[in-house]
């Protein structure tokens, strides 16, 4: 996707209330893919072409990440197992866009020419 396609896409919410599924770099490392499943249904790949930045944060509180450290969290049959203690269940393998995604148009990497 373009920069513009970008913008315009997360600007009429096509992110708003998703999960990511899968993120991260390309096997040839100039590009970054996501994707998307929408509502329980069809998962989109949007792939951001010449991304040499890619930056994801989670809403997942400091006191929830230490409650739910123990590899037992990934795997989400184990956390069943384990008698489904308190914490963020990582195993789920997705993590909800909510509110949505944003567009940084005046990031201040780019403003210091970090990524020019």
């Amino acid at each position: 996707m373009k920069r513009d396609e970008i913008q315009e896409a997360l600007e009429q919410g096509y992110l708003f209330d998703s999960a990511i599924v899968k993120h991260g770099f390309t096997r040839y490392v100039r590009d970054y893919d996501m994707v998307v499943s929408v509502a329980r249904g069809p998962e989109y790949l949007y792939r951001f072409s010449h991304c040499p930045l890619a930056e994801i944060t989670t809403a997942v509180s400091d006191d929830v990440w230490r409650h739910s450290w123990n590899d037992k969290f990934i795997d989400y049959l184990r956390w069943r197992e384990s008698g489904e203690p308190e914490g963020y269940v990582w195993g789920v393998c997705y993590s909800d866009v909510y509110p949505g995604a944003k567009y940084i148009a005046d990031s201040s990497l780019l403003r210091n020419g970090h990524l020019d």
